[in-house]
């Protein structure tokens, strides 16, 4: 990565928020995933014992 003049502290700042952000941003897809998985497991285990 070529740059004719150093990044201002500013601009390095703004590109590490915006991976920090990033990376938060698919950690909390991640988490939204796992805990929907998670409520479709329980509420069958719940049907599967109501059935009983």
């Amino acid at each position: 990565m070529t740059q004719d003049k150093p990044m201002t502290t500013i601009e390095r700042r703004r590109a590490q928020f915006e991976e920090t952000s990033r990376f938060a941003m698919e950690n909390e897809e991640k988490r939204v995933e796992a805990a929907r998985a998670k409520t479709e497991r329980l509420k069958a285990m719940r049907e599967q014992a109501a059935g009983r």
